[in-house]
């Protein structure tokens, strides 16, 4: 994982990327298998700056849809 402002690489374009390994981290860095990660590119201050956060899921018997 990488951490906010931290720089890659010897020069060249300027980005920004976000990558997290969504399920699966420790599969994720060994490179294997079922695991899910997500990677996303802008220009150089494209991205929100939000802070971090956890969210509480919560649900109810009978309140979701019907699939």
């Amino acid at each position: 994982m990488l951490y906010i402002g931290e720089e890659l690489g010897k020069g060249g374009c300027a980005v920004d990327i976000a990558v997290d390994p969504i399920e699966g981290t420790r599969m994720t860095a060994m490179g294997q298998s079922n695991a899910i990660a997500v990677l996303a590119a802008g220009e150089k201050g494209a991205f929100l700056q939000a802070p971090d956060m956890y969210m509480e899921t919560c649900c109810w018997p009978g309140c979701g849809g019907s699939y």
